[in-house]
């Protein structure tokens, strides 16, 4: 009933100052890399975005209004992000997006922050479609960030679940990108391994230099050497690729683990080598069963020749359309304050943004590669000769009480908002 009355009182502030906007569309700034060494990760972000807007629009958009995403290439580069967002805010757009860079993430929750505190009336809100940038969730969180996908910490808490207590993995080696990403990647594992499986030894903590090794086959022969069970990572875009490319020839078969659901690609690098032998962990995939996407997502597949994995930006656009019709407005903050809290029914499952510190709770699913045809998966994961073979299998599901983390977040709330 609190939840009710609050939500109705937004509604009824939202009447007062916000009458209905007259927005042709409502814009969104997409911050990220469309050139340099992530410019991959931001394409494919890119077009999974697009094609969540195309079908929320096509289903009658918010409050009549299409959505418009808006591409400016941030070259990997902070100093370029933060002078795309003052573009973005010149133009008027009062939602930014952004998930492939978490040293961005951060810049960008900052910046947002210092405008808003300044430009109270014309405040903007960041959706981050990333798992990046843990501190967002505790000592750096803003009011005006909201992550739509599970943190790295908390796919760092999942996976770690997921490795066998059956005395097959007694030590790991970690391998990540030598940036920003690497480093939190690597922090938050060793920390929960750490934490949750203490008999496990770590015999490897190594850093690379991202898009630049050609061939991971040195990497690899030191992982043999160092007599890992299994290599643990958060790698992403060609460097995942070129990582498991070199595994699958020289790696012996030992297991491997995922921190990440950007995996795409891997099926075909590594072949009928990694069946059931490399685990992702994942917001959804193809093979979950019956769910609400599915159906969205099997025409991407035939569209496009690979599977989505873009469920972030899904629910980022269909979170905005709930709470921009419990408030009938589209104004930042009036949207903001319907989201906090606000639980919702997504493809998985019930998911839910946490009002403490913003970051979204939904079910995670630990998928091990598998042979299409097998009984389990249905669904291969591309349509290329090799990954129309292969596909993920659900081997765990967390759900959303299960992968609460405590958090430090001391949000500063505009003034006037409280936390109910």
């Amino acid at each position: 009933m609190r939840k009710i009355l609050r939500l109705l009182s937004i509604a009824l502030l939202a009447v007062a100052c916000s009458p209905a906007n007259s927005a042709d569309t409502i814009k969104i700034a997409f911050i990220d890399s469309l050139s340099g060494r992530y410019a991959d990760m931001g394409f494919a972000s890119l077009k999974q975005y697009q094609a969540a807007i195309a079908y929320t629009n096509a289903n009658g958009g918010a409050l009549g209004l299409d959505f418009e995403l808006v591409p400016l290439d941030d070259q990997s580069s902070v100093k370029q992000a933060l002078s795309n967002l003052e573009l973005a805010i010149q133009q008027g757009i009062r939602y930014v997006t952004q998930g492939n860079n978490p040293e961005v993430s951060v810049a960008l929750a900052k910046a947002i922050d210092a405008h808003n505190r300044d430009n109270p009336a014309r405040s903007v809100m960041y959706l981050n479609y990333g798992d990046g940038a843990p501190q967002l969730d505790n000592d750096a969180c803003s009011f005006w960030h909201f992550r739509f996908d599970a943190s790295l910490a908390i796919k760092a808490h999942a996976m770690v679940a997921g490795i066998p207590a059956d005395g097959s993995v007694q030590s790991v080696y970690l391998i990540n990108q030598d940036d920003p990403w690497g480093h939190d990647a690597s922090r938050e594992i060793l920390r929960v391994l750490t934490q949750q499986r203490p008999e496990i030894r770590i015999v490897g903590d190594e850093l690379h230099p991202p898009g630049k090794v050609k061939d991971f086959s040195g990497y690899i022969r030191r992982i043999v050497d160092s007599g890992a069970d299994a290599i643990v990572t958060a790698d992403r875009s060609a460097d995942l690729v070129k990582l498991m490319s070199a595994w699958s020839k020289t790696g012996q078969g030992k297991q491997v683990f995922i921190v990440s659901n950007s995996v795409s690609q891997v099926p075909a690098a590594i072949g009928q080598r990694g069946i059931d032998r490399v685990t992702g962990v994942f917001t959804w995939h193809a093979n979950i069963g019956s769910n609400l996407i599915d159906q969205f997502a099997e025409a991407y597949q035939k569209e496009h020749a690979e599977n989505w994995n873009g469920l972030p930006a899904y629910v980022a656009i269909q979170m905005l359309v709930a709470s921009t019709e419990v408030v009938r407005s589209i104004d930042p903050l009036l949207v903001a304050q319907a989201l906090e809290g606000l639980s919702f029914l997504g493809a998985a499952g019930p998911v839910a943004l946490r009002e403490d510190n913003h970051q979204l709770l939904q079910p995670l699913f630990l998928a091990r590669l598998g042979k299409v045809g097998n009984g389990r998966v249905a669904n291969g994961s591309s349509k290329t000769a090799v990954g129309s073979k292969l596909g993920w299998n659900t081997a765990l599901r967390k759900e959303p009480d299960e992968i609460v983390l405590d958090t430090t977040c001391e949000m500063v709330r505009p003034e006037g908002v409280k936390r109910r």
